[in-house]
């Protein structure tokens, strides 16, 4: 309780908090409180630098409140300030599929795993 209420404050005091935004998301996403992250993020909004994970719960948020139009729309926006964001296209292409447009969603899919597939591996440690 302590820790959610230090980091809703640390968001307060600036919004592009991006680390105090990830706990938070987390913290609400974790316990199943779509309306928390919503009204977080109706608060605070996004960076363009906010973390692929947390956008994806937000927008899985925003789709469990209603609002898939948002949530698409939201997921839009950041791929166009970071294109080569793979897991971004892969949720995108999933609510697409979902709204019925497959070809769209094939799209979307093909460009997230090719994107995937061009990351660099991380060697094992």
């Amino acid at each position: 309780m302590q820790a959610r209420a230090s980091f809703r404050r640390a968001l307060q005091l600036d919004h592009s908090n991006d680390v105090a935004r990830a706990r938070l998301v987390d913290l609400y996403y974790s316990k199943k409180d779509y309306g928390a992250v919503v009204s977080l993020f109706e608060d605070a909004g996004v960076t363009g630098s906010t973390n692929s994970d947390t956008l994806v719960r937000i927008a899985t948020s925003l789709r469990e409140a209603g609002k898939t139009d948002r949530a698409i729309s939201m997921l839009e926006k950041a791929l166009t300030a970071r294109p080569e964001d793979g897991p971004l296209y892969l949720a995108l292409a999933g609510y697409y599929d979902r709204m019925g447009n497959a070809q769209k969603a094939a799209e979307l899919e093909a460009k997230g795993k090719a994107r995937l597939a061009a990351e660099p591996r991380q060697p094992n440690q």
